[in-house]
């Protein structure tokens, strides 16, 4: 074989593997479940509704850090279903998790593999995780994480008061993963 046919070779083998690596992410993300688009308010600013909501994230994980009641310290955070931009709010309560928790002796962990996403395509995407999750289920993610508790995180809505007023409503639920019972909201 030339140098030629070496080259050319070598090219179809890298396109081949290029093919079958685009093959292989479109999968992957066929097989996450799909968030629903929360509707900003008609005549809303996007980034007051972001603003509002990294707010309102801040205060709900303030208070939940701040319950002594709340014993084990190392969680998972379901993806939020109803989000903003690809999973702004998702992020932004992973990040002010990790930030505000970890000044706080909580630690998040993070995993986004193929028996997570097998699992969360396990659940019924109703109104609530919560509300299609037993606690066996609940088990599950913490095994697959090594965490304790897990975390359900969830918009109840977004309101729009004045053209530069806008108000956006979270609530979270934290399980124990050993038990599979709601600790908290």
């Amino acid at each position: 074989m030339n140098s030629k046919e070496k080259v050319m070779k070598k090219c179809i083998q890298i396109l081949l593997f290029g093919f079958l690596a685009m093959g292989a992410v479109a999968a992957a993300e066929k097989a996450l479940p799909k968030f629903r688009e929360v509707a900003i308010p008609e005549g809303s600013d996007p980034d007051l509704a972001k603003e509002a909501g990294n707010r309102a994230i801040k205060a709900l994980l303030t208070d939940f850090f701040q319950r002594r009641d709340i014993q084990i310290r190392r969680f998972a955070v379901l993806p939020m279903q109803q989000d903003v931009d690809g999973g702004y709010f998702t992020d932004q309560f992973r990040n002010l998790f990790s930030t505000q928790g970890g000044n706080n002796g909580f630690e998040l962990y993070t995993r986004m593999d193929d028996d997570w996403n097998m699992l969360l395509k396990e659940i019924a995407w109703g109104q609530s995780y919560a509300d299609t999750m037993d606690p066996s289920t609940v088990q599950k993610f913490g095994r697959i994480q090594g965490v304790q508790g897990l975390i359900i995180p969830r918009i109840n809505g977004v309101t729009k008061y004045r053209d530069d007023d806008v108000k956006v409503r979270f609530s979270m639920q934290a399980f124990e993963v050993e038990t599979g019972k709601l600790m908290w909201g």
